[in-house]
């Protein structure tokens, strides 16, 4: 059994993080078991171990740091284990990345960067000790409060500009900038030195979102219907974006989440994007 649970983050952390989330994964009889990952719009961290080990590992088979920082995604990845384990995530707002780490996001975009590369302060330890989930999250959230605390102002005409994105499937991006009165390749540098991605981009990611939401929550709805009502130009166009984002197809999705059901527990939800398909 896979299970997944959220948690709402301190006050003081509101505009930085979005959600944490835990994962439980039981033992798993020496299978070698495949976790897809989808984009969803957020950077993050994660903590994973079993019994103090890494337990993640690449297709190529090499272990993924015990605690690491990736960046905002355009593209599926593909994990691997065959032990049961745990893992602690926290999920960042788009902006967040680069104010917290003084980076340049840009960097980051689809990779994953072990977490003692970024800072002196390792949380391994304490947080494999941790009894349970909410100790956990407050060994992390101490963490990040101490970082933001240095933090670097943020760029709140980026910050606008994907709140407005991400509120208003319908916005198009050509307008925002004539209201910001940036040029075209200004807002594009400073979106993507904050983000990590373009802003069409981060637009497809989220519109890819939300027809894999409607796909979980109506998976009975014609893939024509999901396609206009997500705002892609018609199928054939939702179908070839929905593979590069998740690496299936919408039919053969819906076949493995239909078949792994009963190894799921609390990982759909109306205001969570998914980012974790078992296959």
């Amino acid at each position: 059994m896979l299970t997944i649970q959220n948690f709402h983050p301190a006050e003081c952390l509101r505009n930085h993080v979005k959600y944490f989330w835990k994962l439980e994964a039981g033992e798993l009889n020496s299978t070698r078991q495949c976790f897809q990952i989808f984009p969803d719009g957020l950077p993050g961290l994660l903590f994973h171990h079993h019994h103090g080990k890494q337990a993640l590992e690449l297709p190529d088979k090499q272990k993924l740091p015990a605690s690491f920082v990736y960046g905002l995604s355009t593209r599926a990845f593909t994990n691997y284990t065959n032990i049961g384990f745990s893992a602690i995530g926290v999920s960042l707002y788009p902006w967040a990345l680069h104010t917290i780490f003084k980076i340049n996001s840009a960097e980051f975009s689809n990779q994953m960067v072990a977490l003692e590369d970024l800072t002196d302060f390792t949380l391994n330890e304490r947080l494999f000790n941790a009894p349970d989930a909410d100790n956990a999250i407050k060994i992390l959230s101490g963490y990040l409060i101490q970082k933001i605390n240095y933090t670097l102002s943020e760029d709140l005409v980026i910050k606008d500009s994907i709140q407005q994105i991400s509120n208003n499937p319908e916005a198009l991006i050509r307008d925002l900038i004539r209201n910001y009165q940036l040029s075209e390749r200004q807002f594009e540098r400073r979106f993507k030195h904050t983000t990590g991605v373009s802003p069409y981009q981060y637009s497809k990611v989220l519109r890819f979102q939300r027809s894999l939401t409607k796909l979980n929550f109506y998976p009975d709805e014609h893939l024509s219907a999901i396609a206009y009502s997500s705002g892609f130009a018609d199928q054939s166009h939702f179908i070839r974006e929905f593979k590069q984002y998740s690496g299936v197809t919408p039919n053969s999705y819906l076949k493995i989440k239909q078949q792994n059901q009963h190894l799921l527990s609390g990982h759909v939800q109306h205001t969570i994007p998914q980012r974790i398909l078992l296959i």
